[in-house]
């Protein structure tokens, strides 16, 4: 069975719709196979994202699905309390507790920096970063969100996941057909849900408030909609793949949305936890698209590396890159309340690292950690550091041979100055430079 997500939205909020539909369809699946006995790909065709599930399930095992289905937590603070369903009734996410939590855990780790990790308190909520970029800016419009999927779904979740199938079912998606029929089937129950919602610049970054019309008859300002259960999926998908982080030294936001290339839904879940702890800390912008690339990387390889079967492993013929192209990534400039995107990009994994044998496992290795070496040197915020790591997240993203070359040559300089200076700078290895090279020409 396969299920097609067209990327007409762009490749970052149609990649967090994927994700969205993924969870769900996994939930659904595992309530009927057990949570081993099925499988779920998800794969990049280009014109759109394939979601391949086996065994098949038919549209009637969703729609008659018995179990409620809630796709994302709703966000709870003191001022909107009274405004929510009972917690009894829909999962939700303790605002107060949680912004607690994370100050009395990152405390105690600035104080106690020797505390072993049973001395250490409870660790943050994985996803608080989340949590906190919906608040305030986007906490109306993505609690509205899910309060109407509470209300609908308590009355005909069937009716819910049934338009989905039928949306994601073929392909080019039939949007216009799926508005309409949600139109009549509000009309039907009376829940007067409109069909669509604003979308809100944390996953839709190319859609805020402007001129945003296919026919303009006049120039105004307003919000784009979107047709709401497909923002539902957005927010879903926002805790699936997605990880986003203040800019160490101020509020400005940068949003990292893993883009699959071929990879099993199971193993991105795993690989994504462990990718989640090693990026807890805020890095200046270019500092942070280096370690993004370079800590999923590692965390993919310890993945495939601790599987039962080596022999079968994650990465036997390919490359990290085959299975996870890389991240979209979202620059947003924050003035005050409502922050502005400033800057789409893509950050690739390194091209040029392969763990398909044991020596390539190790090389791979070696070359990431010595990446996170060269990166932790450097100083973003200097004309030197800034030009070398530039250079750097070029080369690691990109591949190309000429920018490395920018970066050794230019480091050569960086690293003698150091020296005379008797400040430490970290010595290019010769197998790291060997890795880098021969890797790229075996792409």
């Amino acid at each position: 069975m396969n299920f097609y997500v067209d990327k007409q939205s762009g490749g970052f909020a149609s990649t967090l719709a994927a994700y969205g539909w993924a969870e769900i369809v996994a939930r659904i699946a595992a309530r009927h196979f057990g949570e081993e006995g099925y499988t779920l790909r998800l794969q990049d065709c280009g014109t759109y994202l394939l979601i391949a599930l086996s065994p098949s399930l038919t549209k009637a095992d969703f729609v008659n699905f018995p179990d409620p289905i809630q796709p994302a937590p709703i966000l709870r603070t003191k001022k909107n309390q009274s405004t929510l369903p009972d917690p009894s009734a829909y999962w939700q996410f303790d605002y107060e507790k949680g912004k607690t939590a994370n100050e009395v855990y990152f405390a105690f780790r600035k104080a106690n920096k020797d505390a072993t990790p049973d001395q250490m308190p409870p660790p943050p909520d994985p996803y608080w970063d989340i949590y906190r970029a919906i608040n305030p800016g986007g906490l109306p419009g993505y609690n509205n969100l899910l309060k109407a999927w509470h209300t609908a779904a308590q009355a005909d979740q069937g009716a819910l996941l049934g338009l989905l199938f039928d949306l994601f079912s073929s392909f080019p998606n039939d949007l216009d057909g799926v508005w309409m029929v949600w139109k009549a089937l509000d009309k039907e129950h009376g829940w007067k849900i409109s069909a669509g919602a604003t979308a809100l610049q944390l996953y839709n970054p190319d859609q805020g408030m402007g001129v945003n019309r296919v026919k303009i008859a006049t120039i105004a300002r307003g919000n784009v909609d979107n047709f709401w259960l497909l923002e539902v999926l957005k927010a879903t998908g926002f805790f699936g793949g997605a990880i986003t982080r203040l800019v160490k030294g101020g509020k400005d936001r940068k949003t990292y949305i893993l883009a699959p290339q071929d990879i099993d839904y199971a193993d991105h879940r795993a690989i994504m936890g462990r990718f989640r702890e090693a990026m807890q800390v805020s890095r200046l912008s270019i500092t942070s698209d280096i370690l993004a690339a370079v800590l999923y990387s590692e965390a993919l390889i310890s993945y495939a590396e601790q599987r039962v079967s080596f022999k079968d492993m994650l990465l036997k013929k390919r490359r990290p890159r085959n299975l996870v192209s890389g991240f979209h990534t979202a620059f947003y400039k924050s003035l005050g309340n409502s922050p502005a995107t400033m800057n789409l990009a893509f950050i690739g994994l390194p091209s040029w690292i392969s763990a398909a044998d044991n020596a390539s496992l190790q090389a791979a290795k070696e070359a990431l950690d010595e990446l996170k070496r060269l990166t932790y040197g450097l100083e973003e915020n200097t004309g030197d550091g800034y030009n070398l790591l530039s250079a750097l997240r070029d080369f690691v993203s990109g591949g190309e041979l000429n920018r490395f070359f920018d970066f050794t040559t230019a480091y050569a300089s960086y690293w003698m100055g150091r020296r005379e200076r008797g400040k430490y700078a970290h010595q290019l290895s010769i197998q790291f430079i060997e890795t880098a090279i021969l890797g790229s020409q075996e792409e």
